[in-house]
């Protein structure tokens, strides 16, 4: 049984050419007055001719499918980093009970040195106690020690596997959003209306684009959301313009902006997730191929709920 797309294709590409040449044979043995020498050669150039043609064209291919990985697979991964810019992250533990003196500050670095770095107002108080034997130490450096503190971040995944005979070259993956959750009106949606068009978001292995080989499976991640401990969303904006309309943004589309630790998601409003229900349409764009397909994305504040489905 046949089960590689790829290698179903090769049998057929082979099966024509060898009917057709078999065909051909036995026309010219069996009936030579309609079937001269030149008929029977012109056959045989045509077949020689156009065979590579169709393989190129149709065997020599990749054959690209996105998929949901099933309940066997980790399509949810949760995963702690030190990457996530400060801004994006959730409340942090207190380093002593003892303290009283507190800061609140939430610094987020432009891209450019040309520009001073911005003070942002915090989507929650990001709380740095500072004991009394150490009240000497520079804030800077309170501030930098904190940002070592890892955050879980959960990670919302689809799978791209190769069934064809060839590489996919450049592959790069792509969202656009086609329908915002019902509760957020039509002037007013979260992302904004940039995403009308295609974007790029990130492989799992934060490369731009790869090269997926046959039978080959990768991973693109499609959203992120960071967690607490009890897997809730813990981060939200509120300062924003629907944010009375849409509600809290909790999660962001995974695009590579947001995973700048100099600006990261408090930067790009745009990407973010409010909750409710999306309907996205995903796409691979190879250099020799590409693939869509529409799905369901579904995003609440609790992690367990939030997942992608096929439409």
């Amino acid at each position: 049984m046949i089960r590689h797309i790829g290698q179903a294709r090769l049998v057929f590409w082979i099966v024509s050419v060898l009917f057709v040449i078999g065909l051909d044979i036995y026309l010219y043995i069996y009936y030579p007055k309609e079937v001269g020498p030149e008929i029977f050669t012109g056959v045989l150039i045509a077949v020689v001719t156009i065979a590579p043609f169709l393989y190129r064209r149709i065997v020599d291919v990749p054959i690209l499918r996105i998929e949901v990985p099933g309940e066997n697979v980790i399509r949810k991964p949760i995963l702690a980093t030190l990457d996530l810019p400060q801004a994006c992250k959730c409340s942090v533990q207190q380093q002593s009970q003892q303290s009283q003196q507190m800061f609140f500050l939430c610094i987020c670095q432009c891209t450019t040195s040309q520009q001073p770095a911005i003070i942002c107002n915090c989507p929650r108080k990001l709380i740095i106690q500072q004991p009394q034997q150490q009240a000497q130490q520079p804030p800077q450096q309170q501030v930098q020690q904190q940002q070592q503190a890892p955050q879980e971040v959960g990670y919302l995944r689809l799978r791209v596997r190769n069934l064809g005979l060839a590489a996919a070259r450049d592959c790069v993956f792509q969202v656009r959003i086609a329908e915002w959750p019902s509760n957020c009106p039509a002037n007013c949606h979260a992302p904004s209306d940039e995403y009308v068009d295609w974007q790029d978001v990130t492989w799992a292995d934060g490369l731009p684009s790869i090269m997926i080989r046959p039978n080959d499976v990768r991973y693109a991640n499609i959203a992120i959301m960071p967690l607490d401990a009890n897997r809730q969303a813990c981060f939200s904006i509120t300062q924003w313009h629907c944010a009375n309309q849409c509600g809290p943004i909790i999660a962001w589309v995974a695009k590579h902006a947001v995973f700048d630790p100099r600006l990261g998601c408090a930067a790009r409003l745009q990407d973010g997730l409010v909750p409710g229900e999306y309907r996205i349409d995903a796409q691979v764009t190879c250099r020799n191929g590409q693939t869509k397909e529409s799905m369901k994305l579904i995003i609440s504040q609790d992690w367990n709920v939030t997942d992608i489905t096929t439409a």
